[in-house]
């Protein structure tokens, strides 16, 4: 929850800081810079009285101060430091005349250029785009598209995620396919340039979209043209829009960007140079979380019909506490020849395979629902809550406490 302060709606002392966040508090990303913003700030003496301020779309409803452009005028609220995301030119003028330390997270725009006494933080949205392309080609693709959003001052975040996505499909020898939209095209217009766009792709394909939205535009057209997903296209968003992904037929994978973490580092550093510490000028770059992954792209293309019907059958069963004899059993051949053959497509053993697939039921869960982690280790075939922790932190390097506290 976001923290709303108002005028003697409680016994607020005179030991606190005053917080201003220019950010967009309905937008799923900014809410969870947002989190990690408050999450970090409620250990601090003093505390934060932390205002969210934006003058965009339904968020200016919930506004609780006077538009960016006139907070130097405030006598009553002089903020002691700004977390802010960077959308245009207009926003950085003001800066500049704004005395108070400022740290701004992912700045939008193709023309951001941010004064020099300011420290950013964002994603690294190149590698977002080159994690899901060697992903999507881990699981057999070659044949790969993307579909992004038109080329303006603000949609920064497509193009860098649409350049990392096609320069390694480029570098590995893959083919890829990007969709074009026309930037002022109507919205009939552009589904039906999308469809178009769809059923021209080889298939099988797996396509990336550049966000959530876009890629259940693309989910929709495929319900519409009649095209399997993810046999004939495998989908992945970015956003983790978990309303969204959820609510999508079938649910949709998608790239945790990591806002709680961007949060709590633009948090922890706006409060050293609060502080009085110095904090070293520069963007850092804050690494992704992954894809959080659901059915959209829930496939493989692999020619060998007896690995692909382990992998089927670890897909469907791996949850229900099975182990490598009964994959085995269910493809009729000796342990050695399957094990050898799964090696040589998939890279790993069979054993890792299965855990690999609770280890996501285990994520999927974690995010998604409020499950206690014994309710959790029983739904994904763990028979003790201790062993999934500890197979957990080996593959994520943090706890279920401590992963799910992030992605809140």
């Amino acid at each position: 929850m976001i923290p709303f302060f108002r005028k003697n709606s409680w016994n607020m002392t005179t030991d606190f800081r005053k917080i201003v966040l220019y950010l967009d508090s309905t937008n799923v990303h900014d809410r969870r810079i947002i989190a990690g913003i408050v999450d970090y700030s409620r250990k601090l003496r003093p505390c934060w009285n932390i205002r969210v301020l934006c003058k965009e779309g339904e968020s200016e409803y919930y506004s609780m101060l006077d538009p960016l452009q006139q907070i130097i005028n405030l006598k009553n609220w002089i903020p002691d430091g700004m977390i802010i995301c960077c959308r245009n030119q207009e926003v950085v003028k003001v800066l500049r005349r704004v005395s108070c330390p400022i740290i701004a997270v992912e700045e939008k725009s193709f023309q951001m250029r941010l004064p020099s006494a300011i420290s950013s933080f964002s994603t690294d949205n190149v590698e977002i785009g080159s994690f899901v392309a060697k992903k999507m080609m881990d699981q057999g693709f070659t044949r790969l598209a993307f579909c992004g959003v038109p080329e303006t001052p603000l949609t920064l975040w497509s193009r860098l995620r649409e350049q990392g996505f096609t320069a390694t499909i480029t570098r590995a020898g893959g083919s890829i396919s990007v969709f074009e939209q026309e930037k002022f095209a109507s919205s009939k217009k552009t589904l039906k340039d999308l469809q178009k766009w769809i059923v021209s792709l080889v298939k099988p394909v797996a396509l990336f979209a550049s966000y959530d939205v876009r890629a259940a535009h693309v989910l929709y057209a495929c319900h519409d043209l009649g095209i399997n997903v993810p046999d004939e296209i495998a989908i992945i968003g970015c956003g983790n829009d978990q309303t969204l992904c959820e609510l999508c037929i079938p649910s949709l994978s998608s790239v945790d960007q990591n806002g709680y973490e961007i949060g709590r580092q633009a948090a922890s550093a706006l409060n050293r140079m609060m502080s009085g510490q110095h904090v070293d000028v520069t963007k850092k770059v804050v690494p992704h979380a992954g894809v959080i992954t659901r059915k959209s792209d829930d496939t493989w293309q692999i020619n060998d019909e007896d690995v692909l019907a382990a992998l089927r059958y670890i897909r469907d069963r791996a949850c229900q506490g099975i182990h490598v004899h009964d994959v085995v059993n269910e493809v009729n051949l000796s342990r050695s020849s399957i094990e050898n053959k799964f090696r040589n497509s998939i890279g790993h053993s069979l054993h890792a395979e299965i855990k690999k697939k609770q280890i996501a039921t285990v994520t999927h869960l974690l995010v998604t629902t409020d499950m206690t982690l014994k309710q959790i280790a029983e739904q994904s075939g763990f028979p003790h809550v201790q062993h999934m922790i500890k197979l957990f932190r080996h593959f994520t390097g943090k706890t279920p406490a401590q992963f799910r506290a992030k992605t809140a």
